[in-house]
């Protein structure tokens, strides 16, 4: 690969490694990864959030979940593996306890991967929006130039019939990302 020797057996290099082979399939091989993580760093919050999503990959939704707690004991503040949680809890049908997760991971980490898109599909087979767009205006106001929050903000407004607020914001956004099919 290009990644320079430096960074490529430090703790972050491996963990970009494993989380790639992960999204490329390599399960096998993004869990060797995992092993280095925690033999360079024991309670890695990156090794155990990886470890488990390759649990719930393979089917063992409990092994999964004590995966995502010890990434959140580790580092309370990694909202990936409060999402994750969230997730979890959703599809075994926790609801409440998967909305809080998924808010908490949107909370956290409004920018990181899919995040966002997750929080906002729990958002709206909840009917939750009120709730909702006080998150999304306060992650919009501290990441202004993040595209894909500030279009599910203006479908939250829209939703609700906050039809004014949305044109302004939609003003905004025209503003700041220009028009393209992708906009319209």
């Amino acid at each position: 690969g290009t990644m320079p020797d430096a960074v490529k057996g430090s703790l972050k290099g491996i963990e970009y490694a494993a989380y790639a082979k992960e999204g490329l399939g390599l399960d096998e091989e993004a869990g060797h990864d995992v092993d280095k993580m925690l033999s360079l760093k024991n309670d890695c919050p990156a090794a155990f959030n990886l470890l488990g999503v390759l649990a719930f990959k393979a089917g063992d939704k409990e092994q999964a979940k004590n995966y995502f707690k010890q990434a959140i004991e580790a580092d309370p503040g990694y909202g990936e593996a409060h999402a994750n949680l969230g997730v979890l809890y959703w599809g075994m049908d926790q609801r409440g306890e998967g909305f809080s997760h998924l808010k908490k991971g949107f909370t956290l980490s409004p920018t990181a991967p899919d995040v966002s898109s997750l929080y906002y599909s729990a958002v709206s087979s909840s009917g939750n929006f009120p709730e909702a767009e006080i998150d999304f205006a306060e992650a919009c106001r501290l990441n202004p130039n993040h595209r894909n929050l500030v279009f599910l903000y203006i479908d939250i407004l829209i939703q609700q019939g906050k039809f004014d607020s949305a044109i302004l914001k939609i003003e905004d956004a025209l503003a700041l990302f220009g028009l393209d099919e992708g906009t319209l």
